[in-house]
C-alpha cells in the first residue's frame, strides 16, 4: 500500500489539482538513498498563470503563506510580487515561519498588535517576509 496515489501526480503539475503540462517532468530523488521516488511535472508559464489566478480567486480577507519552488530565483520573486500573501517562502517550505517575525499585511493580517499594539499598524501592513535560496530545500527538512 503506498501513501500516496503515484497515478494522480507521477509526470504531472500542479495547479489547481494534478494537471498534465506541457514542460515536461522530472525526477523526485530521495536524497538520502538517490532512489528516484517517482517523476513530476514542470509547470510552464502558463501553467503558472492559471494557479496565481486561482490563489487570488480564492484569497480571503487574511494573507496566505506561498512557497514558490524554482531554479530561477528571480522570476520566484517575480511570480511572489504577483500573489497577494503575507509570508513567501522561495525554496523553502511554508512551515518555516517563526514566531518574532511579523506575518505580513495583506488584507487583515499582519495587525502588529503582538509587537507594540497599534502604534505598529502602519508599520506592519506593509512589511512582507520573504525567505529565499539558493537551492530547492531537501526534503525531509
Amino acid at each position: 500500500m503506498t501513501f500516496l496515489n503515484d497515478e494522480a501526480w507521477q509526470g504531472k503539475a500542479y495547479s489547481g489539482g494534478w494537471i498534465t503540462s506541457d514542460g515536461g517532468d522530472t525526477a523526485v530523488i530521495e536524497p538520502a538513498t538517490g532512489r528516484e521516488l517517482g517523476r513530476i511535472g514542470l509547470a510552464t508559464p502558463d501553467d503558472v498563470t492559471r494557479a496565481v489566478k486561482l490563489a487570488a480567486a480564492a484569497q480571503t480577507e487574511y494573507g496566505l503563506s506561498l512557497g514558490i519552488l524554482t531554479k530561477d530565483v528571480t522570476r520566484g520573486l517575480d511570480l511572489a510580487r504577483k500573489i497577494p500573501t503575507g509570508i513567501v517562502h522561495i525554496n523553502e517550505q511554508t512551515v518555516d515561519d517563526e514566531a518574532n517575525v511579523p506575518f505580513g499585511g495583506i488584507f487583515d493580517s499582519g495587525t502588529g498588535t503582538r509587537f507594540g499594539g497599534t502604534a505598529n499598524l502602519d508599520a506592519f501592513t506593509e512589511t512582507r517576509w520573504i525567505t529565499i535560496r539558493g537551492d530547492i530545500a531537501p526534503y525531509p527538512f
